[in-house]
């Protein structure tokens, strides 16, 4: 017989104790004697359908996180010592599932058994006389109470109350008995439960770790390919730009989505491309066969006149009216996109703008960069002469009549801190970006729409990039990068600029952009206690650790505990609203 079985019949062992505790009571009330054992029938019946409860109690926590089927745990309960009590497969899990504390469980259910035996025993009564007075079609006359008395039935329900008046001591023992079994069953279900759960989260622990590490160390891969696409521009014309796409990322992979500027005649005024990891040169020039692609020309392109993106501010009229905003559902996570380039696309590209003269296709090769490759691929999109752009700074100062979502400026504030997580220290990211730096555009297509949930910077490939790496950004620059960001999410979570509040206007301008910096963090901070009211304590604490936690944090460390203590508690307060916590 296993365990599993064993727990079964002590949870049937209840009913039958509570059915014998019944049987005394209905032949009292027969015999018109159970006001003398009211008082000590109740103490047994509430004991007894206690730790009946607590019992089932304990048995459905085990079960309900083993078996799926709701039907079946309610099979298990209400019919113990059944036919799904035998069954091996349920036997299994059930010790799995209390692992080491197996045998000392089944030892305390064995002891259970033996304690509700000898209630059993003290409850038993004689079968004959109790079958008699209980299958008796209606209550016995006075006369009949009478003879009653003196009579063998009467006897034997006298002395049942005598034993049931005076056996205080072992209904206390016995039920003591069954408090102590029962929560120690308790106490090892819960101990093992919390040792799975110390086991669960330190493999999470690890994993996330490892994530940490990769998204920590990604600013170095993005530099790698700012420097690869940098190094790809040998026209000599130096005008080429780019827009990087502002994402949050889940993990370290290489992924970027880049519109890239600067292009002449004017259907090449920009151009989309995905630029990908690929992993490891050397194991990949081992594996591949290329195919060489025809030469191509040599002769470079005319790049006499440029077509920069124009900002949407110095548009009129109609070119005003074509503004509409996109407010789709918000999606910040990147998708690693897992492709395999074509063999015949897998050269390395030593000129980007004469690739893009070669006709249109999905992959056109790779860039190097150290070790790595980054393949470039094409984005397919309508070619325009301009892109129509608005910046956070003009949404914010409620220009065009646009305006944010509370989910939408949610979500942007957890892309902007993931950028200063990945980008800071890089060329993609300038030390102390603006508002004004964070453009939105409409893809090119005439007539679409803004999508405000999709940020993106500007850069210039310059020729000082190609030849030096940019130099770290220092703690003091740091942490004054890290004070923008909070200035930011303060601006965002509440959807208006720092300039407009009653605690800045009452500060200085100041002289210069240092002593306006100082000026502004000393009224973020101020405004920084409304935080918990308008977004709650994750936000709130997110932006303290940027406007002042980060300075107490080790300088080899500050990546770490900017993701646990601001990515985090931004994708949780968003997250919070996405699943209705908040109206937007």
């Amino acid at each position: 017989m296993s365990g599993f079985e064993i727990a079964g019949i002590v949870l049937g062992a209840f009913p039958i104790a509570i059915s014998a505790l019944e049987a005394y009571r209905d032949i009292a009330q027969r015999l018109g004697l159970f006001h003398k054992i009211r008082l000590e029938y109740k103490k047994w019946r509430d004991d007894l359908e206690f730790y009946n409860l607590a019992f089932t109690r304990n048995l459905r926590q085990l079960l309900l996180p083993l078996i799926a089927d709701d039907e079946k745990v309610a099979e298990l309960l209400s019919a113990p010592g059944g036919n799904c009590w035998k069954e091996e497969s349920i036997a299994e899990i059930f010790e799995k599932r209390l692992q080491g504390s197996y045998h000392l469980y089944m030892q305390h259910i064995q002891d259970m058994k033996r304690t509700l035996e000898e209630i059993n025993t003290e409850l038993d009564i004689d079968s004959d006389w109790a079958k008699k007075l209980l299958d008796s079609p209606q209550s016995p006359s006075k006369r009949a109470k009478l003879r009653a008395l003196i009579s063998r039935e009467g006897l034997a329900i006298h002395l049942y109350k005598f034993k049931l008046s005076n056996n205080d001591n072992i209904r206390k023992r016995l039920f003591d008995q069954l408090k102590e079994h029962n929560d120690k069953l308790e106490t090892l279900l819960r101990s093992s439960d919390e040792d799975m759960r110390l086991v669960s989260d330190r493999q999470s622990r690890k994993r996330m770790e490892s994530v940490d590490m990769s998204l920590c160390s990604f600013w170095k891969k993005a530099k790698s390919v700012f420097h690869a696409l940098a190094n790809a521009w040998i026209c000599q014309c130096q005008q080429h730009g780019a827009r990087l796409l502002l994402q949050h990322r889940t993990q370290g992979k290489a992924e970027f989505e880049i519109l890239l500027t600067g292009f002449s005649p004017p259907r090449l005024g920009h151009h989309r491309i995905r630029v990908s990891e690929g992993g490891d040169m050397v194991a990949a020039e081992l594996k591949e066969a290329v195919t060489l692609i025809e030469s191509v020309p040599s002769r470079q392109p005319s790049h006499k006149q440029s077509h920069p993106i124009k900002s949407a501010l110095k548009r009129k009229g109609s070119r005003q009216a074509r503004l509409n905003v996109h407010r789709p559902s918000p999606s910040v996570t990147l998708t690693s996109v897992n492709t395999i380039p074509p063999l015949s696309y897998t050269r390395q590209i030593s000129d980007l703008c004469t690739a893009f003269r070669l006709p249109e296709r999905s992959c056109y090769g790779y860039l190097s960069a150290e070790d790595f490759r980054y393949y470039v691929y094409n984005i397919a999109q309508p070619r325009s002469e301009e892109v129509t752009s608005v910046t956070l700074d003009q949404i914010l100062r409620g220009e065009f009549g646009l305006t944010f979502t509370r989910m939408q400026r949610y979500t942007l504030s957890l892309i902007m801190a993931s950028t200063y997580l990945q980008l800071l220290d890089s060329p993609w990211l300038a030390k102390s970006p603006k508002r004004a730096d964070i453009f939105f555009h409409d893809a090119t297509t005439e007539g679409a729409s803004i999508r405000l949930d999709e940020p993106q910077i500007s850069q210039h490939f310059k020729g000082s990039y190609k030849r030096d790496d940019l130099a770290s950004v220092g703690k003091n620059s740091r942490s004054g990068a890290l004070d923008k960001l909070g200035i930011m999410l303060l601006e965002l979570c509440f959807g208006r600029t720092i300039e407009d509040q009653p605690w800045r206007k009452e500060l200085p301008a100041g002289e210069n952009d240092t002593e306006k910096a100082a000026y502004d963090i000393l009224a973020a901070r101020e405004w920084l206690g409304h935080v918990n009211d308008e977004a709650g304590p994750a936000y709130a604490d997110a932006v303290s650790w940027c406007l002042l936690g980060n300075r107490c944090v080790p300088e080899e460390k500050w990546r770490q505990e900017m993701l646990r203590k601001v990515i985090y508690p931004l994708k949780q307060s968003r997250e919070f609203l996405a699943n209705g916590g908040m109206e937007i």
